[in-house]
């Protein structure tokens, strides 16, 4: 953690007023008080430090980022993150010059907090800059470094068991607070004071301009100490991990033929690191092996068994826990202050098709709560943002969820505690109770980067500071009541595999999993009770759910058509499912507008379609008239195309069911009877087994001549009847033509 505050001193010297050049009238006692009280006012505005406050992120020097117009110096590595009592406590600074002159580096010092960071208060008024400290050692630098503009220059800070006073008691150990500070010669002008971000705090003093940088180090006892169970929580979600968006769109599923979640094109090479979600994706796969140990437990959302590699990887794990989530980690409470128990119902059953096929087995017959393989076995934890209250309650009982994962704070905000409480309660409605498991905020917000404090603004922490953060967090929570140990549950989904390793190796820590946390015992009698009702913002709203519900049964038709169809049909649940997401909860603008986007799209999805026909003649009463169907998807489709006549007694047409091929036309033949003679049109339409229309109607106009055919055959039959009979009679009338030949003119043998 690296913030930075710039103070220039003007008008003092040494801490003294210099004195008068000349005479002035004594004033009067009463204008002496009031102008000692403005000049202790101005002091303290010009020598009190000014915090760094959300968004002022440590500087970084690396290739390609932008570095402040002034210079700052930032903790780049802190060598061990707790120290024993005989072991040195070392840390390496950088002074970056950003100015526009050479700096020379003169000094360097190392202060302290002035007691022991025993709680999260006094670490964010550490690391925020408002808490002083106490120097500890002081070294001149000869020669002194010169560091040129835009270049960087590593200081080793280390602080000796001998130099440091901090309690090693087994009751009095904990967090450390420290400052480095270095003096340059030559600073930039005064114009260019200020506060900036990368350090503590910054003045100027005899030696040249002050820089300094804060982090907190933990010192730890000899003492034996009953150690903190502790699991970091990894959730997996396809919308960060896997290369398809977190909200599909069901156009791109139905053009992009998928088969278990990998494209119809994996004969294909994959080209490693094609695309950014495929960096993430692949990244994510890389991480499963350096985390697999005890102490962590993933917590993958069942859309991400659908990526065969991710599957593979999670099955693979060995000393790692894994407890899989409903899809899309739904928003409960909205589904049941929305009446939609059924919805929740299908959630889970979508979870379980998705988690038994990755698996290689069947899912069950049943929903949510039947025999077979309920979800209820698999799926039984659920991710919430508070407490249910009573209506969410009876939903998450009737779905056989018997865990819910929520921030801690809502511990804190319904029964407060003189001291961080434990991870495991119990919530009470009625005579049932069900497990919670509490996460950790503040330890889980600062490992994603930022370091809270109530209502107050967030600070910033870079690498070095998330971890040093952390562990001083945990040591709190450990030390505000040594002999009991509470269970510890963080959220680590942010922070690197590095970080996280080095977490739970802490001493005071014992590494535990999820499972093991959740069967440890509550305390007793201390039940919370359910709330009657508590509706949160942010819920889905009922008109956004109509809306989805009205593009899922509208789209529901033309995928049952598919041979795909119930591979299809998963999909669009999915897509539609997706929308439950409590994480969209955060933003509830954006979710109605991504409602609305997705029923736009589904709207204007193509369809079957006809090509022109010119105008049929039929001279027959029994016909097959060819229609040319187009089907645009990339699955064959199974339709039924009808033709309706506006004039019965001249045409009857049968309906014909036909197979479409996959991204072609297809002729299709349908039989018409003849009734009468007349022109008429014809209104051809594709519609499913149960008559829903799939696509674009085609009128034909037809020419109905029905006695023509058998007419022309009469009148054929007639005249070769009468040239027969003409000729028939014709012969008989002239007779032989000549004589007979006797025997005489046959030749003898």
């Amino acid at each position: 953690m690296t913030k930075v505050f710039f103070v220039q001193h003007t008008g003092l010297k040494n801490g003294f007023f210099p004195h008068r050049a000349k005479y002035c009238p004594r004033p009067a006692p009463f204008l002496r008080i009031i102008v000692f009280c403005l000049c202790l006012l101005c002091g303290f505005s010009v020598f009190a430090p000014a915090p760094a406050h959300a968004g002022n992120s440590a500087p970084e020097t690396e290739k390609g980022k932008s570095l402040p117009s002034l210079p700052f110096l930032r903790i780049k590595t802190v060598h061990t993150p707790f120290v024993s009592p005989t072991q040195d406590a070392g840390i390496t600074a950088t002074f970056v010059n950003g100015g526009k002159t050479d700096l020379k580096i003169i000094s360097a010092e190392i202060r302290e907090s002035k007691n022991t960071l025993t709680n999260h208060t006094l670490l964010y008024r550490w690391m925020e800059g408002s808490a002083a400290g106490k120097p500890v050692q002081m070294r001149e630098l000869s020669p002194a470094r010169t560091v040129s503009p835009g270049e960087g220059e590593d200081i080793v800070f280390t602080l000796r068991p001998e130099e440091r006073k901090w309690p090693t008691g087994a009751f009095t150990w904990g967090a450390q607070g420290v400052e480095l500070c270095v003096s340059a010669s030559a600073p930039d002008s005064a114009s260019q004071s200020g506060s900036f971000p990368g350090s503590a705090a910054a003045g100027k003093n005899a030696d040249g301009q002050r820089y300094c940088a804060r982090t907190a180090v933990v010192g730890t006892s000899h003492a034996q100490t009953t150690k903190t169970p502790v699991t970091a929580l990894v959730p997996l979600s396809p919308g960060k991990n896997m290369p398809r968006a977190a909200r599909p769109s069901f156009k791109d599923e139905l053009f992009n033929r998928r088969e278990n979640g990998n494209s119809h094109n994996a004969d294909k090479k994959r080209v490693p690191g094609a695309s950014a979600p495929e960096k993430a994706r692949e990244k994510q796969i890389s991480d499963f092996t350096p985390r697999d140990r005890r102490g962590i437990t993933f917590l993958p959302e069942a859309g991400v068994y659908s990526d065969r590699e991710t599957n593979t990887a999670l099955r693979s794990l060995s000393a790692a826990q894994t407890l899989p989530l409903p899809f899309a980690n739904p928003d409960f409470a909205a589904l049941a202050h929305g009446k939609k128990e059924e919805t929740a119902a299908q959630i889970l059953r979508l979870s379980e098709q998705i988690y038994a096929s990755a698996q290689g087995s069947q899912p069950s017959s049943g929903g949510a709560g039947t025999a077979g393989q309920p979800p209820r076995n698999v799926f039984s934890a659920a991710r919430m943002n508070n407490l249910p209250d009573r209506e969410t309650f009876r939903l998450l009982q009737n779905l056989g969820i018997k865990e819910l994962l929520v921030p801690q704070s809502e511990f804190l905000s319904r029964r407060p505690a003189f001291y961080t409480p434990g991870a495991v309660k119990d919530i009470r409605s009625g005579k049932e109770t069900m497990r919670v498991i509490g996460i950790n905020t503040p330890v889980s917000m600062s490992l994603a980067g930022f370091l809270r404090l109530g209502t107050e603004a967030p600070i910033k922490l870079d690498t070095p500071g998330c971890l040093q953060t952390a562990v001083a967090l945990t040591a709190i929570h450990h030390t505000q009541a040594p002999n009991f140990p509470r269970p510890l549950v963080i959220d680590a989904g942010s922070a690197s595999s590095e970080i996280l390793s080095r977490l739970l190796d802490c001493p005071w820590l014992e590494t535990s999993d999820l499972k093991q946390i959740s069967q440890s015992a509550a305390p007793q009698n201390d039940a919370l009770p359910v709330p009657e009702e508590d509706t949160s913002p942010g819920e889905i709203t009922a008109s956004e759910i109509n809306s989805l519900f009205g593009s899922q049964m509208s789209l529901l038709p033309l995928v049952h058509t598919f041979a795909d169809g119930a591979k299809l049909e998963q999909r669009l649940n999915s897509s539609v499912y997706s929308f439950f997401s409590l994480d969209l909860r955060k933003n509830p603008s954006r979710r109605k507008k991504q409602i609305a986007a997705f029923a736009a799209e589904n709207r204007h999805l193509p369809s079957f379609s006809f090509e022109h026909t010119s105008t049929i003649n039929l001279i027959s009463q029994q016909a097959n008239i060819p229609i040319r169907v187009k089907n645009p998807y990339p699955y064959p489709a199974r339709v039924t195309v009808r033709a309706y006549a506006p004039e019965k007694r001249i045409l009857k047409v049968k309906p014909t069911a036909v197979t479409l091929k996959a991204d072609g036309v297809t002729n299709v033949y349908l039989p018409l009877t003849a009734r009468g003679s007349g022109n008429t049109g014809l209104q051809v339409e594709i519609t499913d087994a149960q008559n829903i229309p799939l696509g674009e109607n085609l009128k034909v106009f037809v020419r109905v001549r029905a006695n023509w055919e058998n007419i022309g055959t009469l009148i054929l039959s007639l005249l070769f009847l009468a040239v027969l009979v003409f000729g028939t009679v014709k012969s008989i009338r002239r007779g032989r033509r000549s004589r007979p030949l006797g025997k005489n003119n046959f030749p003898k043998p």
